[in-house]
C-alpha cells in the first residue's frame, strides 16, 4: 500500500486534465477552460512536453493508465517525424501537417522527450526501442541548430542519455555534444551580457530559467568552469528580476522586459 506521504504526492500530481485534452491522436493545443478547442489542432511542442510529464509520473507512481498516455504521445511523435528525421510541429484537426518543418524549439523538445523515454528503465522495451530509432534519425540534424533555447532542450536530453553513455545517431560522445551545445549558449551570453545585464539576449521573455539550467547541465556533463560561471551569473541575475518580497513574479508576456526598458508583469 502507498504511504500517506506518497498518497498526498499522488494527489498533487493528478493528470486527469491532461487526459481530458488528449484524444486518440494526440494532445489538443488549446482549450477553453476544460473544453478542448479543436480549431487549433495539435503541436509536436505540446506533445513532447506531455510525454515528459507522463514519463516522470510513471517513473514515480507506475500507474498503467499513464503508460497508455505515454504510448499515445509517442505514437503522435512517430507520425510527426518526417522521413528525413526532422519533425513537423503544427497539425490541423484532420492530422495534416500545417508546416514544412517544425521550429528549432520543436526539434529540441522532441529530442529531450525521446531521450528521456529511451533511457528510462521503467518503460518497456516496446516503447524504448521506437524512441531510440526516432532519435537515430533526428540527432544528426541537431548539430546545426543554434538558437539558445533549443540548445537548452538538447542539453537536458543529453542529461537523460548520460547513463547510457552514448548519443544515438552521431559519433560524438555525450561530453563532446554537451561542449558543442554549451559553447553556442555561452557565445550568446558573452555577446549580450554586461555588468548590469547578465543575460543571453536583449530581453527577458519566456522560458527564462531554461538558459541558466542549460549551462549548469553543460558544466555537469563537461566540468568546464566557464559554463558554471556563466550559469551562476545568469541565474543570480534572473532571480533578482523574478522574485519580489520572496514571491515568484514571472515576466509578463504583454511587453516582456527589454534591456533598459520597463518590465511587463504577469
Amino acid at each position: 500500500m502507498l504511504s500517506l506521504r506518497t498518497r498526498k504526492k499522488t494527489l498533487a500530481l493528478r493528470l486527469e486534465y491532461l487526459a481530458t485534452l488528449t484524444d486518440h491522436f494526440g494532445l489538443y493545443q488549446h482549450s477553453v477552460f476544460g473544453v478542448p478547442d479543436l480549431r487549433h489542432g495539435y503541436t509536436t511542442d505540446d506533445v513532447a512536453r506531455a510525454l515528459l510529464v507522463t514519463i516522470r509520473h510513471f517513473e514515480l507512481f507506475g500507474q498503467p493508465w499513464v503508460l497508455k498516455l505515454s504510448r499515445r504521445y509517442l505514437s503522435f511523435l512517430q507520425w510527426a517525424q518526417r522521413p528525413d528525421g526532422l519533425f513537423h510541429n503544427l497539425f490541423a484537426i484532420d492530422r495534416k501537417p500545417l508546416d514544412e518543418v517544425g521550429s528549432e524549439d520543436c526539434q529540441g523538445r522532441a529530442f529531450w522527450a525521446l531521450s528521456a523515454l529511451s533511457a528510462s528503465p521503467c518503460f518497456p522495451r516496446e516503447l524504448r526501442e521506437p524512441a531510440q530509432r526516432m532519435l537515430e534519425k533526428l540527432t544528426p540534424h541537431l548539430l546545426s541548430l543554434h538558437h539558445p533555447r533549443p540548445m537548452g532542450f538538447l542539453l537536458e536530453g543529453l542529461r537523460e542519455l548520460a547513463p547510457k553513455g552514448a548519443v544515438p545517431g552521431v559519433e560524438l560522445s555525450i561530453t563532446e555534444c554537451a561542449s558543442l551545445f554549451g559553447e553556442k549558449i555561452l557565445r550568446r551570453y558573452r555577446e549580450h551580457s554586461d555588468p548590469l545585464w547578465r543575460w543571453f539576449d536583449e530581453a527577458l521573455t519566456w522560458g527564462n530559467a531554461l538558459l541558466p539550467l542549460a549551462l549548469f547541465t553543460a558544466y555537469e556533463l563537461t566540468e568546464d568552469q566557464r559554463f558554471f560561471k556563466a550559469a551562476r551569473e545568469s541565474f543570480e541575475f534572473l532571480s533578482s528580476q523574478v522574485f519580489m518580497d520572496g514571491m515568484f513574479v514571472p515576466i509578463g508576456n504583454r511587453g516582456w522586459y527589454r534591456k533598459g526598458g520597463k518590465r511587463a508583469f504577469f
